[in-house]
């Protein structure tokens, strides 16, 4: 009974959004990304998209999880102008699995409909496969040639689909990169405030040992403890914060300090920018404490985040996580913290020239949409 209220609710839903798009005034656009995941990062990606292009785009997104969600108002959507393939590592996997399967399902429905890629990852081929994901690169590179409009998150990204013999792609950033507080650099008190991420990826991290990495994050964070740093977990999904308290035992640690508002973002970037340092794992935990010039440093569990990293020139707040030591860890925190004022000065120049490129590839975009 209460699988068959949901679905009612759900379709109701999906009817509103329908009658919306029915009635609308500007193009319609399908958005084809990451999302319903409760995960911070992957939601904002969608909301800076639908923000670049709220003046010319009407934009539904389709489900890549629950896809039976709303599915019979869903099938009504009819003659969308344009496919959007949104940020996130999206491409990866085969050609029957994930991004490419939902992308190419839809372009066949619509197949005079222009396919936008806006600023997606792409996965390092051979580490996708030393996890057992291997990349169709023949399917991925026959659906992206179709498109308007080709770009990626970051150098590394773009290196790959250039291998792949894919021309034309460009560097777009993460879509996320629009939070960056530009108006303002706030000069960090030294409180010796810090926020942890880490996250559960399981095995499909380098190096292929998260038992090891709960170790030395269990003992990292106690040593902070002991050197009297103020220690805030924070989580960017609904899972982090049952990951570092239950399955790493942070919960033994006495004075640890919590942030629950994982899905806020605002409260999210007020509270990175309260803080003097981010060290964790999450991409998004990295690039939110980017967009409010605190210094950070990235714990690389994938290719992903020296992508992003790359793409605003900040590769040296990095440390892949095969490559972790409890003391050098440390010692890294220290030294950052140490060369704070400097370290955010960096941040946001750095952010504030990754923001004006980025500015410009909306401008391109802007125009393909006019045509």
């Amino acid at each position: 009974m209460i699988f068959i209220i949901r679905k009612i609710k759900l379709e109701l839903l999906w009817l509103i959004k329908l009658i919306r798009y029915n009635l609308k005034t500007k193009k319609g656009a399908i958005y084809i990304g990451c999302s319903g995941n409760k995960n911070l990062g992957d939601e904002i990606i969608f909301d800076s998209i639908k923000e670049f292009f709220k003046d010319e785009l009407f934009l539904v997104r389709f489900p890549h999880v629950n896809k039976d969600s709303g599915r019979y108002f869903r099938s009504k959507i009819k003659n969308p102008d344009f496919i959007i393939l949104g940020g996130g590592t999206l491409i990866r996997k085969g050609y029957n699995q994930g991004y490419l399967k939902n992308l190419n399902e839809t372009l066949n429905k619509f197949p005079d409909t222009k396919l936008l890629v806006i600023g997606p990852g792409v996965s390092d081929p051979i580490f996708s496969k030393s996890i057992n994901f291997p990349t169709n690169i023949e399917g991925w590179t026959k659906t992206l040639n179709t498109s308007s409009y080709l770009s990626v998150r970051g150098p590394h990204s773009l290196s790959t689909l250039n291998k792949w013999g894919l021309e034309n792609v460009v560097e777009f950033k993460d879509p996320a990169l629009c939070l960056f507080r530009s108006k303002k650099n706030i000069k960090k008190l030294r409180s010796k405030k810090i926020a942890i991420n880490f996250a559960n990826i399981g095995e499909r991290i380098y190096g292929g040992n998260s038992k090891k990495l709960k170790t030395i994050y269990f003992d990292f964070v106690e040593l902070l403890i002991i050197n009297k740093w103020e220690v805030y977990l924070y989580p960017t999904t609904y899972y982090d914060l049952d990951y570092m308290l239950n399955d790493i035992g942070l919960s033994s640690l006495k004075g640890i300090k919590k942030f629950r508002f994982y899905n806020n973002i605002n409260l999210s970037l007020n509270f990175l920018e309260s803080v003097d340092l981010y060290v964790g794992e999450r991409l998004h935990g990295v690039l939110f404490s980017a967009c409010v010039s605190t210094p950070f440093l990235g714990l690389a569990y994938q290719p992903k985040t020296l992508d992003f990293l790359d793409s605003i020139n900040l590769t040296e707040f990095c440390e892949k996580v095969d490559r972790i030591e409890l003391f050098s860890l440390f010692n890294k925190v220290n030294e950052i913290y140490k060369d704070k004022i400097s370290v955010q000065n960096l941040i946001f120049n750095n952010m504030k020239l990754a923001t004006t490129i980025q500015s410009r590839e909306i401008e391109k975009i802007k125009h393909i949409l006019s045509l």
